[in-house]
């Protein structure tokens, strides 16, 4: 579902090269550099992705972590899909806001802006441009912009960057490092770093865990309130599962879109798992 004619700044297409190089250079990126005065802005990666019945339906809410601008390029008329790509400022659903792009289209964010995909019928294919501060970004494919934002005090960079340590983007896995600048996020009430710092606090500090996971789905994360209800169902950190508080949660991330909640609540309805049997 993802063609890259581009990695790394490489053209790997040399032919789609030749017929979009045109507009990368005396377009796109003229215009990316402009609008987040970044003059040393350079692409990194380009993919076409598509989304199909049967092989993808879903991107769930997330930053584009590697990318300091990211250039969506709308090719599939809107009539032939229902859904598409939307963005998300808050941990609730209700803020979500699609968007709309006309072949042609062109929707471009920064690195702190929370979106997703949901396609619910038809096809859609979008061409997509991942860019970062500079050449230098691009070939030692580091962050640089998102240490800035961290010194700075900006929460959803401090949960990027700790991303980046879990997951040794830029180096060697540091797990230290990643629950500290995860904590200083949770702190400032940033609910996706709540949730990951209760991840890595499950094994050898439930009390902990559990005090994150809480306050995580209680500000709207579809994914904490997910965790949280299997925490119940499970008795992970209780004296005994609570069915009940467990379908309550898992009721509220099913709402939310979250399509393994809403299939969970599902069988808990025709098992009667905390809730009366409605088959």
């Amino acid at each position: 579902f993802e063609y890259y004619p581009m990695i790394n700044g490489t053209w790997l297409d040399s032919s789609l090269g030749e017929f979009f190089n045109d507009l990368l250079q005396h377009v796109l990126l003229p215009y990316v550099r402009t609008a987040y005065n970044c003059k040393s802005c350079a692409v990194g990666d380009i993919l076409i992705r598509r989304y199909l019945a049967d092989e993808r339906r879903t991107h769930q809410l997330h930053f584009d972590s590697h990318a300091f601008a990211t250039v969506v390029l709308g090719l599939t008329p809107p009539d032939e899909y229902q859904g598409g790509l939307y963005v998300q400022p808050t941990p609730h659903v209700r803020s979500r806001r699609f968007v709309h792009l006309d072949p042609g289209d062109v929707f471009v964010h920064s690195f702190d802006l929370q979106h997703g995909v949901r396609v619910w019928q038809g096809a859609r294919h979008s061409l997509v441009l991942w860019i970062k501060s500079s050449e230098k970004a691009v070939a030692e494919g580091t962050t640089p912009w998102y240490d800035e934002a961290a010194a700075n005090g900006d929460p959803d960079a401090m949960f990027n960057v700790a991303t980046q340590y879990l997951q040794g983007a830029a180096g060697e896995v540091d797990l230290q490092k990643a629950l500290t600048w995860y904590e200083k996020a949770a702190l400032m009430g940033h609910c996706d770093a709540q949730n990951h710092l209760s991840l890595l606090l499950r094994d050898g500090h439930v009390d902990q865990s559990l005090h994150w996971l809480r306050l995580a789905a209680k500000s709207g994360s579809a994914t904490a309130q997910k965790g949280l209800a299997f925490a119940y169902a499970n008795g992970a950190g209780f004296p005994a599962p609570h069915l009940s508080k467990a379908a309550k949660w898992m009721r509220r991330a099913a709402e939310q879109d979250d399509l393994e909640a809403a299939y969970v609540l599902s069988t808990m309805y025709q098992q009667g798992h905390g809730l009366p049997v409605d088959p």
